[in-house]
């Protein structure tokens, strides 16, 4: 790939990221400590930087050109963390902690939502469904903003509040329009043992 046309790549997926970060800098002017070295938003951006660049591309990205894409994202978005990202990335890979395999599972959930892939039957889902509709106080007045209200409820349940309980000590949810309304296709991240996969 060309570095002309990952360039472009990256700043379309810029901006799909650039709201599970931005969130956090609007309400408290600035990304909370740590930000970049926790092992949750190490699992959960990338991974969401990861599956956008393989979905703008249908797939048709490789492993070297998916890394530089996100870390090229990230740098985008948070100048001067792009690298140091990456090289963190590098030894989560291996080790591979709880946190950090659950955000990224958490990720690939979230895209699943938006995608429509998401089962039915999934208990985040379903705890999000319960959340929307305790929020309006009653039914969604139509199917768009059902899905809208969901997939909100369900990025503040898998992201938003987990890292702000991790690194603000409190679960005051940041103010966000929720995650970005384009519609782009997706193949599904998840193998057929139910296992997801973990691409960056």
């Amino acid at each position: 790939m060309q570095r002309f046309e990952r360039t472009q790549i990256a700043a379309n997926v810029a901006q799909g990221v650039r709201p599970y970060v931005h969130a956090f800098e609007a309400r408290y002017g600035t990304l909370p400590h740590g930000y970049w070295e926790d092992e949750y938003v190490l699992g959960f951006v990338p991974a969401i930087a990861g599956l956008f660049a393989t979905a703008l591309t249908s797939g048709k990205i490789g492993e070297a050109d998916r890394n530089a894409v996100v870390q090229e994202c990230i740098e985008t978005i948070s100048p001067g963390f792009g690298q140091p990202v990456m090289q963190q990335l590098q030894g989560l890979m291996l080790t591979k902690p709880d946190d950090f395999v659950k955000a990224a599972e958490a990720a690939a959930k979230v895209m699943a939502f938006s995608m429509g892939q998401c089962p039915a039957n999934d208990p985040d889902l379903i705890e999000a469904q319960r959340a929307a509709r305790q929020e309006r106080g009653g039914p969604a007045p139509d199917p768009a903003s059902e899905f809208n209200d969901t997939a909100r409820a369900l990025l503040h349940r898998l992201f938003y509040d987990v890292v702000n309980q991790r690194l603000m000590g409190n679960t005051q949810i940041p103010e966000t329009d929720g995650p970005p309304s384009q519609t782009i296709e997706i193949e599904s991240e998840i193998d057929s043992s139910g296992s997801v996969v973990i691409k960056f």
